[in-house]
């Protein structure tokens, strides 16, 4: 689950701890090992299905700390008996992890030591809806295609195959 980093002792002059990138199960276990016995308290369910084989970049620090102000404001408007079912959505460039609110819902907003972590961590949330949205992007160096190469020695002079493996093997590093 996500560690959160003590800040107490840090000085706010000093950069943030580095991010990096975790797995989509990372992030929902660690929401739900937080909120679910909250919800229970309160009478709500979280639903939620398995998340997917992706991963995500989140700075460091104490996000999990700074999520309690949505989400535990978010949760204390609710009436007892309510379910709360979440889900991942993907977009281009992020995963956003959806909370479906009820019809009627208010609106909570972080107190700004919250706003300010979330932001310096790249987690940002926003209201649509009825709909919660939590969202991470997606952790640098995540390719949906490889990477560009040049296409060279594929035909030679003399057009013998001799030089075609012969031209790719010179020049190295190719996607055929």
């Amino acid at each position: 689950c996500l560690e959160p980093v003590p800040s107490a002792d840090v000085d706010p002059g000093l950069a943030p701890p580095p991010g990096r990138p975790w797995k989509l199960s990372e992030i929902q276990l660690g929401i739900l090992e937080i909120w679910s016995p909250f919800a229970e308290t309160l009478g709500l369910t979280l639903e939620s299905s398995p998340a997917p084989e992706s991963e995500v970049w989140l700075g460091g620090g104490p996000v999990m700390e700074a999520l309690h102000s949505i989400l535990d404001d978010l949760l204390l408007l609710l009436p007892a008996g309510t379910a709360v079912p979440i889900q991942w959505k993907q977009e281009p460039g992020h995963w956003s992890l959806d909370f479906s609110l009820p019809s009627g819902t208010g609106r909570v907003s972080p107190d700004s030591w919250s706003r300010s972590v979330l932001a310096t961590a790249g987690l940002e949330w926003r209201w649509s809806d009825g709909r919660l949205s939590l969202t991470f992007r997606e952790a640098p160096g995540l390719e949906l295609a490889p990477p560009y190469r040049p296409w060279r020695g594929l035909v030679t002079e003399d057009l013998s195959l001799v030089g075609l493996f012969q031209g790719a093997a010179d020049a190295g590093d190719l996607f055929l």
